[in-house]
């Protein structure tokens, strides 16, 4: 937390301290709210908690093994909720660092990535489909590594110096709490890397089996979909930044294409300024919840989940069971 961003006691008691990006409102690519308040207000004090138990003394061998119990169930460091897809995305923008920022010989930030993808532990839970992504992972690496190194210099070309990913955090029109975003380059860029993934099989009309992979594609627009929640997440660095034009960068294994106001309508300022608006007042609809709520039972009672969204279903399935007992008991006290 910034110190001189004050936090309201009615978003304090929920351990709620500030907004970050949910996508746009189509459902698909938007983060369900309930999900929001799940992990900033009952999960992240619980985890943090077991830490706490697990790191100091004073506490019993039985109240530390509870305690690793919660952590392996909850800490997404732990509970298997990371996929091989994201892994490349980290160990993409890692090398781009190494080459671009720290001037570190290519050859070398491959290797490193490829040496960390070696030491992933895969999935436990999905009937090995993150164990098979993660070999494809590794295939696209080097090629993903290099293109988007080449990306991020047509980006910043002309920079003298290249900065990486920083945190912002500010209050935004109409709101009372901070929003909290992290741009990966120059405070109003960010790379998007696109992977062959595995693909479940299925006979054809001719008898053979379908291919067992999808290849990369990179967008044409920004105008649906995940797309348009990178552009979400690109309004929230240009209302922090001082309205600096942002650019969002997709690399695969074989290209790259690069997003700018330029060659983007989603990009461009009166289009940025609607979504900043729309993020701000949905913003406003969640701080409401939070003063009418003067509990977490209440605060959940507000949002039963939607638990076919996507990011309830990728995460692992004793999550989801604790979720499920969680609003069971909410909405019992509610009655």
């Amino acid at each position: 937390m910034i110190p001189e961003l004050e936090i309201p006691h009615w978003a304090d008691r929920h351990n709620y301290y500030w907004h970050s990006n949910r996508g746009p409102d189509d459902g698909v690519a938007t983060t369900d709210l309930a999900k929001v308040f799940f992990d900033k207000c009952y999960v992240r004090p619980l985890v943090s908690s077991a830490w706490n138990i697990v790191n100091n003394e004073g506490h019993t061998d039985g109240q530390k093994a509870d305690a690793w119990e919660t952590i392996k169930k909850l800490d997404q460091k732990h509970n298997y909720s990371d996929n091989a897809v994201m892994l490349g995305g980290r160990l993409a923008q890692t090398a781009v660092d190494a080459v671009l920022i720290e001037n570190r010989p290519l050859n070398l930030a491959i290797e490193e990535s490829l040496k960390a993808a070696e030491s992933y532990k895969v999935r436990n839970w999905d009937d090995g489909s993150d164990a098979k992504n993660l070999s494809l992972v590794k295939d696209d690496l080097e090629g993903v590594i290099k293109n988007s190194i080449e990306g991020i210099k047509e980006a910043l070309f002309g920079k003298n110096q290249i900065i990486g990913e920083i945190e912002l955090m500010g209050r935004l029109n109409g709101n009372l709490l901070p929003y909290n975003t992290r741009p990966d380059y120059d405070k109003c860029g960010d790379l998007k890397t696109k992977w062959t993934k595995t693909k479940k099989q299925h006979i054809l009309k001719n008898g053979k089996m379908s291919v067992d992979r999808t290849p990369p594609s990179l967008p044409k627009d920004l105008s649906s979909g995940w797309n348009l929640r990178n552009v979400y997440q690109a309004a929230g660095f240009y209302a922090l930044n001082g309205k600096k034009p942002p650019f969002l960068l997709y690399a695969s294994k074989s290209d790259y294409r690069l997003f700018t106001p330029e060659n983007c309508e989603q990009l461009q300022p009166d289009f940025l300024e609607s979504i900043i608006l729309r993020i701000s007042q949905r913003n406003q609809s969640t701080e409401a919840c939070l003063r009418m709520a003067q509990n977490q039972k209440e605060l959940l009672g507000l949002q039963y989940p939607t638990f076919s969204n996507f990011f309830w279903k990728s995460a692992p399935p004793a999550y989801i069971e604790e979720a499920e007992k969680v609003w069971g008991d909410a909405l019992n006290h509610a009655c």
